[in-house]
């Protein structure tokens, strides 16, 4: 998954281009969707986790910044990193 600068998502899972949208921070963490701009269903949950910052969901800490994908606990079981 590429996230660019303009908000744009690129995925090779996904076709066609999406787009996130902000839900606000809490405890210093990004919840936003990504969505496909030209359906009216198929979006996900995404958190921006910054290093050593509890999750939201499960509590636990990390020294990487992350993004999880997904609305459930188990979203912090399969963490993106910046590469």
């Amino acid at each position: 998954m590429t996230i660019s600068a303009d908000g744009s998502v690129t995925a090779t899972s996904l076709t066609g281009t999406y787009q996130i949208s902000s839900n606000g921070v809490t405890g210093n963490a990004f919840f936003g969707t990504v969505y496909n701009p030209n359906e009216s269903a198929g979006s996900a949950n995404i958190t921006a986790i910054p290093a050593y910052v509890a999750t939201p969901r499960t509590g636990g800490v990390t020294s990487q910044d992350s993004l999880t994908r997904g609305q459930d606990a188990s979203a912090d079981d399969h963490p993106y990193y910046r590469i």
